[in-house]
Parts: C-alpha cells; sequence; structure tokens
C-alpha cells in the first residue's frame, strides 16, 4: 500500500528529465517552462496538504472541503483540481491497479468575461487620432476585424496573410515572453488547431498601405519592435490609454483587449451559424478538432466564403 501514499506518487511529476515530462511529450503534449512550473508548483501544494494520505482511500468530499475553506479564487482552486488529476492520471503508470479520478465539481470563477463593445464605441476607440503608433492601431484593429486573442495579434507575420483570396492563417501565438509558437491556443506540435478568418474589404486596403510603407519579409513579424512581437504590457497600456483618448465610459463594464473577441463572436453571430463563428475563431470542441485534422487550406477557404459579408458589416 506504501506505493498509493500521494507523496509518492508525485515526487517526479512535472519534473524536467524525467519519465512523466517525456511521456507527455511523446503522447505530443508539449509544456511550455511556465507551465512546467505552475504545474510543480501546485504538486507541492498538493503534497504538502496530501501527501501523507493513500490515494485509493482519499475522498471527493475531503479534498472539495479542504479548498471551499481556502481563500484562493475559483479558477486557482480548478487548477488545483485539475493538477490533482494529473496524480490519478499518473497511477495507470505507476501502479499495478490505478486509481480512478472521482469526478469533481468546478468552482465558479471569481472574475468576470470581458464585456463587449457597441458600435459607436468600436467607432470611437479605432479612431487613428486615439493610438500613438500606426502599427499598434492597425494590430488592434487586425485583432478587432478577425476576432483573434492578444497572443495570436502579437504573433502575426506577413506569410500568415493572403491578401489577394481575402483570409488570415492563424497558426500560432506569442507567450507573455515574446516566444512565438507554431500552434494555437489547445494545439501541440502534431495537432497545430490551425485556423482562417475572412478579411473584410477594408482591412485590407488598410494592409495593402501598410505592407507598401514597411518593408517585411514573409517570416518576419508584422507588428514588432526591433524584429520582436510587441509586448503584451505595451498592448494593454495601448489599449488603455486609446479607451482613454476615446472617452468610452465601462460604466461597471469589463472593457479589455479580449472585448474585442468577444465583440467580433457577438457580432459574427448576427449572421452565422454558431458553428461557422466556432471555426473562425478556434474554440476547442471535439467538432473543431474532427474538422481541422480532416481539411486542408483549400477547404478551410472554401468553407468561409459565406463569412465575408459578416466581415465586412462587423463595424456597422
Amino acid at each position: 500500500m506504501k506505493q498509493y501514499l500521494i507523496r509518492n506518487l508525485t515526487k517526479n511529476m512535472f519534473v524536467p528529465g524525467r519519465e512523466h515530462l517525456e511521456r507527455l511529450e511523446k503522447f505530443g503534449k508539449t509544456l511550455c517552462a511556465k507551465s512546467i512550473y505552475q504545474k510543480r508548483y501546485f504538486i507541492d501544494l498538493i503534497t504538502h496538504d496530501f501527501g501523507n494520505r493513500y490515494l485509493n482511500q482519499l475522498k471527493m468530499s475531503e479534498i472539495e472541503s479542504f479548498l471551499m475553506k481556502d481563500s484562493h479564487s475559483g479558477s486557482w482552486k480548478n487548477y488545483y483540481l485539475e493538477t490533482f488529476k494529473n496524480i490519478y492520471d499518473e497511477t495507470q503508470w505507476l501502479l499495478s491497479k490505478p486509481v480512478t479520478c472521482p469526478p469533481f465539481k468546478r468552482f465558479s470563477r471569481n472574475s468576470r468575461k470581458a464585456d463587449i463593445l457597441t458600435t459607436s464605441e468600436l467607432q470611437k476607440i479605432f479612431d487613428r487620432h486615439n493610438w500613438k503608433s500606426e502599427q499598434i492601431y492597425l494590430c488592434f484593429y487586425v485583432i478587432a476585424s478577425c476576432g483573434l486573442r492578444l497572443g495570436e495579434g502579437r504573433a502575426l507575420q506577413k506569410r500568415q496573410f493572403n491578401l489577394e483570396k481575402k483570409f488570415l492563417v492563424i497558426d500560432g501565438f506569442c507567450r507573455e515572453n515574446g516566444e512565438r509558437t507554431n500552434y494555437c491556443k489547445g494545439g501541440n506540435q502534431e495537432n497545430s488547431k490551425m485556423r482562417i478568418t475572412p478579411l473584410s474589404d477594408e482591412l485590407i486596403v488598410k494592409l495593402n498601405d501598410y505592407f507598401l510603407s514597411h518593408d517585411l519579409d514573409e517570416n518576419d513579424f508584422v507588428f514588432q519592435e526591433d524584429g520582436h512581437p510587441l509586448s503584451k504590457s505595451l498592448m494593454y497600456k495601448s489599449f488603455k490609454r486609446a479607451l482613454i483618448q476615446s472617452k468610452i465610459e465601462p460604466d461597471g463594464r469589463k472593457i479589455c483587449p479580449h472585448s474585442l473577441r468577444f465583440t467580433y463572436v457577438t457580432r459574427m453571430r448576427r449572421h452565422l451559424s454558431a458553428e461557422q463563428v466556432q471555426k473562425i475563431v478556434g474554440h476547442t470542441s471535439i467538432e473543431m478538432t474532427e474538422y481541422y485534422s480532416r481539411f486542408g487550406i483549400d477547404e478551410m477557404t472554401s468553407s468561409i466564403q459565406t463569412a465575408y459579408g459578416a466581415a465586412n458589416s462587423l463595424f456597422q
């Protein structure tokens, strides 16, 4: 029974160079240094809290009751439970009789979702005079026009734009430190979860002008500082400044860069089905994963033909 002690199961989990991480990589789950550090941090917490308990004798109610008394956020508690699930998953490799993970209930998240912008607010915030530089203005305009995550906007390279056929390929994102991945959020080296999104006529005009005035190679970052993608902190500061300059009053709403993505989804749904929008913005689902594993760029392009009208009326 000694091998069922949680501290014996966790000692090599999420430790670089150990079998646990090497196994995850073989199954296509590649973690960055930050993610490994976070996982190991929670593993250490769990080991401290429950390390001398036998996993197969630990009740779900004990773990949930322990977290109910904790003062951390709901998101933090959910990450704690997800890491606990990793320990249960590890028993299939370490024990002759694996321990089944109980159906943990998720804690409600305390943080509010970003709110959407009105047509008037979109027009105000994208007044060019509200932005310090052309490239930051255009970067946010692309994010708003294509429903991108902030990290996807920062990661854009010239090769991703096909102005002739009017679409953008999203195949990576920038981490906080500026490192660019070659797969989208929730993807990995084997399944990049690449997607495409239509480009509006107005955006194409802006991009044509921008590319003509900037000498960029195909693999250059479109929006950059000395060859490096724009920093996350700069993007947040710039958005806040534009919000203030445009005299938009939040009135208790959460207005942030991600509001542009929420606004995009809401407005595209006026013209397209939920399934079409889901594929364009890359929301995670089994159906979407299957879709991207079957079709290539040509098929993706044909699938968004009906979306161009919606993209052109996005700011209306």
